[in-house]
């Protein structure tokens, strides 16, 4: 895993990061490079396969991917499964600290409805 020092740059090479063309400061298109790699074709396969999946993969899909497969080769470790459970409790509390912020920058108070 050398070649890569961090995982934007794995995920750069495979052609999974997305990219913006820009001339004169002004973006002319964005998208993903076009590739014939065979390890792209895996993951575009693997996460494609994925949308239907009860995992955390499948609430993620293809954005983690392409870092977990490199955290994996890199720290040479395997995938543990936490569940789709996990990954809405987690997705949740974030839009919750994200709400309290906004509304605290705007000057209001967030509290639970009553039940």
């Amino acid at each position: 895993m050398s070649p890569w020092p961090t995982v934007k740059h794995f995920t750069s090479w495979l052609c999974l990061a997305p990219y913006q063309d820009k001339s004169g400061g002004k973006t002319l298109r964005t998208g993903t490079k076009k590739a014939q790699s065979p390890a792209n074709h895996a993951f575009r396969m693997a996460a494609y396969s994925l949308t239907q999946s009860k995992s955390v993969l499948g609430a993620f899909y293809r954005r983690m991917v392409a870092r977990i497969v490199y955290a994996m080769l890199k720290n040479r470790t395997e995938y543990r499964d936490l569940g789709e459970d996990y990954y809405d409790v987690k997705y949740r509390e974030r839009a919750i600290r994200n709400l309290k912020r906004k509304a605290k920058q705007l000057g209001f108070t967030v509290r639970p409805a009553s039940a």
